[in-house]
């Protein structure tokens, strides 16, 4: 799902559907996404016509932002912005291709580019470029081919390119070589959210190792970094400057971090270690504001006096600009939320101007149904410190699906002070397809 809230609208997509609010609750109007991005619910190779849908707020321009894998075609990710600042209005729409060179019309992309799948898109933005990242598969193997991310010009975007020049402008490339090919060693990257202003972009992922179909912690950072301590692991931080079809720079560098650890499934009552988690090392959520990136990741941990690895939490904070070439040393804040003898899955944060953090996430245990929980730490507290956490909405049936979605969201309101939005899953009843979504408008006093 994605969640964005202006000072007017909360906007909402989730699978095939998309609700838009007044940031009062009030229900503006509920939508199909089939007819908001003009695909077929149903058909393709994959038998399904669109996934993975996310929806923004960039405050400083005054636009929502949204994107959706076309997997009806397979090999593409459609992305929109809002004409205007309101959402039930205009939207342009544009297309980008997973695996063709950007050399290439995309009329002349390979065979290799029409089999690939630009799986999990997520989206960020600066004050000027905005950013779409996925992991590239092979739809017939099921092969992971590699990253890959694309930088886009985002005035001409706002503009919906009405220039007779190609637009939006941007360069089409993989983490490592600036052009696209067929592997590389790079793993889920996430565009931050640039929500202070600032030209430069961020981008993140966990530093981890791909052997051909496997996926180990082993950090391998890439040139011209030094490897951490193979103790540790580490988070690549991407650093981007410049505004295409000008000259664009992207530096990638390594912030040691504790050994991230696979998290496992989760315990449900009645239903041992029956919660698929999913997702397993990904990062989940990431944001950018006043020179401080925080990254929210799910992994493995294990609780003060517990015995057993649970699904974890880990925050991370990472001061900006980053250090000269060379590796970079501990992020300012490494630490995990975890319950003894409970499961925490699906991290969301964001901050606010005043740099309070807020975190939305999954809870349960053999004796708590699948919940959703909110916390946050405010920029007077200790660090690696989290305020006691409320309950946003109880769960009162199991999962039994065996796939317990992809990503929660968290969202910062932009007209009041100390407030954010957060949305994730929960269920009453243990049907299929019979789970639900709550939103909640969170304020720290």
């Amino acid at each position: 799902m994605g969640l964005a809230a202006s000072s007017k609208f909360v906007v909402q997509m989730v699978n095939l559907a998309g609700t838009i609010w007044k940031n009062n609750g009030v229900v503006v109007t509920t939508f199909s996404l089939s007819d908001f991005w003009f695909l077929p619910v149903r058909g393709g190779p994959l038998g399904i016509g669109m996934s993975d849908p996310q929806v923004l707020y960039d405050a400083a321009a005054d636009r929502f932002y949204a994107s959706i894998i076309d997997t009806f075609d397979v090999n593409r990710v459609n992305f929109a912005v809002t004409a205007t600042n309101d959402p039930t209005g205009t939207w342009f729409i544009y297309r980008v291709i997973a695996n063709c060179n950007p050399a290439t019309p995309y009329s002349n992309c390979s065979p290799a580019s029409s089999n690939t799948l630009p799986d999990q898109p997520y989206i960020g933005y600066s004050s000027d470029k905005f950013l779409i990242a996925v992991n590239d598969f092979d739809i017939t193997t099921g092969l992971f081919i590699g990253a890959q991310y694309w930088i886009l010009n985002k005035a001409e975007m706002l503009s919906g390119c009405t220039a007779p020049t190609s637009c939006p402008q941007g360069r089409n490339i993989d983490a490592v070589t600036n052009v696209v090919t067929t592997t590389n060693n790079h793993w889920a990257i996430r565009p931050a959210q640039g929500l202070s202003p600032t030209p430069t972009a961020f981008m993140a992922e966990n530093c981890l190792t791909i052997v051909g179909a496997s996926l180990t912690n082993a950090c391998t950072p890439p040139p011209p970094n030094t490897p951490p301590p193979i103790t540790n692991g580490g988070i690549n931080v991407f650093t981007i400057t410049g505004t295409p079809p000008s000259t664009t720079t992207v530096t990638i560098k390594t912030v040691t971090v504790a050994k991230m650890l696979f998290p496992g499934r989760a315990d449900q009552p009645g239903n041992a270690a029956t919660l698929g988690t999913n997702d397993a090392l990904r990062m989940q959520s990431v944001v950018w504001r006043n020179n401080v990136l925080w990254t929210a990741s799910h992994e493995g941990c294990t609780p003060t006096g517990d015995v057993a690895s649970r699904t974890c939490a880990r925050l991370d904070q990472i001061s900006t600009p980053l250090s000269p070439p060379g590796p970079v040393t501990l992020a300012s804040q490494d630490f995990d939320l975890g319950f003894l003898g409970a499961y925490v899955f699906y991290p969301a944060l964001s901050t606010d101007s005043s740099n309070n953090l807020v975190l939305l996430y999954g809870h349960s245990s053999l004796s708590l149904f699948p919940d959703l929980e909110v916390t946050g730490q405010l920029a007077t507290m200790a660090p690696t410190t989290l305020g006691q956490a409320s309950v946003l909405i109880s769960g009162t049936a199991a999962d039994l699906s065996g796939r317990w979605g992809d990503y929660f969201w968290a969202a910062t309101d932009p007209a009041t002070p100390n407030t954010f939005w957060v949305s994730g899953e929960y269920r009453t009843v243990s049907l299929f397809q019979g789970w639900s979504t709550r939103v909640g408008e969170i304020s720290f006093q």
